[in-house]
């Protein structure tokens, strides 16, 4: 293994998840409750981007496996969702029609998110290339801590154009307007690129010498053939009768990333509509389960590998059904700020463990075919999860504050049904 890419890997996660993080923690408070923008709307927006992302990204990662070149994808989505952030920030700042600014808050949303989804389904299919099998939880647990890393450096840093002032030291920074929180997004695209240029730069994978005229050629030659990619997209997805265990593991990560993902995305929105804190004491319960998730993401990553990673996934699943109750059954912002942070840890190790377990479910030589399925599993999840959670919320709309912690211990009916499909799975390539 080489300890230099493993490190450069690990700190695009560093990069990704600034972007991650900030986007989930301003933007849907900064819609919803800056621009009046329902719930049931940012959740169906949502889902329209990855439906969009599943009619884009198994035909890139076919053709990826086809050339086996993963990093030219990551460098156009990469760019791509700085570009979608920054012109979200330029927007929130310069336009004041509601209606056309949110609009375009909205395409440059699915934008975004189409490309974030690209770029996380390229960065996972470079793992098999950089570890062994033996080391493929501490690896990929490395990696989630470096992300929860950046999340806290980076949430740290944008916080101080939302807040004025750095969260936990108090150092104030003056704000340059009103409505703070589309401050967020610019320095989020910003120090995102800043962070992802070294991995950007300096991974590596084989590379062959060609002409700008054969590049152009071959970029020709993959438009034409692009009804084909669907075709085989078609066919792979029959063919997962071929492959039974990653079936069952893409449909148990459906279920328990249904309930996980939705609380990045309603988490702040949780804390304010039930609790009513201020962003900054939402920060620092955030910042708290970061922490304990960059320690879960390598333990649990490390314990895995020698205990067995699907041993491993399963107990974390029954502690996040019992966490899922806890949070929601706290009626004191203490007692959820202390469930919250052990969460966190198991916040970082679900991530960690489920990546390697499905590495060793797959092909070697077919990393990009399947990881964009695993990426669109992970997303299309953060589509059914929310629009519960919308549900909920709008039906029992009378409840006030009681109808978030219902949508909240409902998403341990997700966890279970998950964990029903994860019985099965057993590794193609030993690493247990």
């Amino acid at each position: 293994m080489n300890k230099r890419q493993i490190a450069l890997w690990a700190s695009y996660d560093f990069a990704i998840t600034i972007l991650e993080l900030n986007v989930a923690i301003y933007l849907s408070e900064w819609l919803v409750i800056d621009q009046g923008v329902s719930e049931l709307l940012y959740s169906s927006v949502l889902a329209l981007s990855i439906i969009l992302a599943l009619l884009i990204l198994p035909v890139l990662g076919l053709i990826s496996d086809r050339y086996q070149k993963r990093l030219p994808y990551l460098y156009f989505f990469s760019f791509t969702a700085a570009i979608a952030v920054v012109l979200l920030g330029y927007f929130g700042l310069t336009i004041d029609h509601r209606p056309t600014l949110i609009a375009l808050s909205l395409l440059f949303f699915i934008i975004m998110n189409i490309s974030y989804q690209g770029c996380l389904l390229f960065y996972n299919a470079l793992l098999s290339r950089i570890s062994d099998q033996k080391s493929l939880g501490l690896i990929s647990g490395l990696g989630v801590s470096a992300g929860y890393l950046g999340a806290i450096i980076g949430g740290l840093a944008v916080a101080a154009f939302v807040n004025g002032y750095i969260p936990i030291f108090r150092i104030d920074i003056p704000i340059l307007g009103q409505s703070p929180r589309v401050y967020a997004f610019i320095p989020t695209a910003i120090i995102f690129i800043a962070a992802a240029v070294p991995s950007l730069l300096f991974l590596s994978e084989e590379r062959t010498k060609e002409k700008l005229k054969d590049k152009l050629n071959r970029l020709k030659t993959q438009i034409k053939e692009t009804p084909s990619y669907y075709q085989a997209v078609i066919s792979d997805i029959k063919s997962f009768r071929k492959y039974p265990d990653a079936l069952r593991f893409l449909l148990s990560f459906f279920f328990f990333n249904n309930a996980v993902g939705t609380i990045i995305i309603f988490g702040p929105l949780y804390m304010e509509r039930v609790f009513h804190i201020d962003d900054f004491n939402k920060l620092l319960i955030i910042f708290t389960s970061l922490v304990m998730a960059a320690i879960g993401g390598t333990f649990a990553g490390w314990y895995a590998d020698k205990a067995g990673h699907k041993k491993t996934l399963q107990r974390i699943l029954i502690i996040w059904m019992i966490l899922f109750g806890a949070m929601a059954w706290s009626n004191t912002i203490w007692l959820f700020w202390i469930i919250n942070a052990i969460g966190g840890f198991f916040f970082g190790a679900i991530w960690s463990v489920s990546r390697a377990f499905f590495v060793t479910l797959i092909p070697e030589n077919e990393q990009g075919k399947f990881f964009s399925f695993y990426s669109i599993f992970e997303r299309f999840a953060v589509i059914i999860g929310p629009l519960l959670w919308g549900g909920i919320v709008t039906v029992f709309s009378g409840w006030g504050g009681a109808r978030y912690q219902l949508a909240l211990a409902s998403m341990a009916i997700l966890i279970a049904i998950g964990l029903h499909f994860l019985q099965k799975p057993k590794p193609r390539r030993q690493s247990e």
